[in-house]
């Protein structure tokens, strides 16, 4: 009876979710498009018509304005071309800053720079890259024991 008894308590709620891994857990977040410059930004540049801007890189984030042809704040086009590529050079960074979890902010196909306005969940925005280059980010990052 002690071991029946012992049993249910390990399939407790509280003992499920504290063997959760995202109970403890350390999730940094990035936006694709600020965290680190692309390699071939240049290559890049046809991925921004206007009324999209690619900044460079230095350049400050800056208030915007409204654009009443896109109905859109200008600062929502604003973009400084991070990509998956170029995160996957900084996963050595995110790791020793202890991260278990990396956690992307939208980088599914969209108009704006946030990608909050999604067109399409299943594909991702060019400027960040390719399915295959997503799939090369998650293999490296799970190289590493993270989600």
């Amino acid at each position: 009876m002690a071991t029946a008894t012992l049993a249910a308590a390990d399939n407790s709620p509280f003992d499920k979710r504290e063997r959760d891994w995202r109970n403890g857990a350390i999730v940094y977040q990035v936006i694709v498009d600020r965290f680190v410059p692309s390699a071939r930004l240049e290559a890049k540049r046809g991925l921004y018509p206007a009324p999209k801007v690619l900044r460079d890189w230095s350049e400050p984030a800056k208030a915007g304005v409204y654009l009443e042809d896109a109905k859109l704040n200008s600062a929502e086009l604003d973009f400084w071309g991070g990509d998956l590529q170029s995160l996957t050079t900084r996963l050595d960074h995110i790791q020793h800053l202890g991260a278990d979890v990396l956690y992307l902010n939208p980088i599914h196909l969209a108009y704006t720079n946030h990608k909050y306005d999604a067109f399409d969940f299943k594909a991702i925005s060019p400027e960040y890259g390719t399915h295959q280059e997503f799939k090369q980010l998650a293999a490296n990052v799970h190289q590493r024991g993270m989600k």
